[in-house]
């Protein structure tokens, strides 16, 4: 599988996390799970020198890191 489709993928189910927090915003389990999927994103975006969105995602991770370490 080609890594554009699976930062599709991460995109998919970053998708999903967000529409379950419409229903659950303070879900812990859902709110960890979109942040270790926007790590893995940011991971996959900086691989391929996609600077910019690799940069944004993982400052949307650490902003979900943030909020468990308090």
């Amino acid at each position: 599988m080609k890594i554009g489709a699976i930062i599709q993928i991460w995109y998919g189910a970053i998708a999903i996390y967000d529409t379950a927090l419409k229903f659950a915003s303070n879900d812990l389990k859902t709110l960890k799970r979109k942040g270790f999927a926007l790590e893995k994103l940011s991971e996959l975006q900086l691989s391929q020198q996609h600077y910019t969105e690799a940069i944004k995602a993982l400052k949307q991770a650490i902003g979900y890191d943030s909020a468990f370490s308090r």
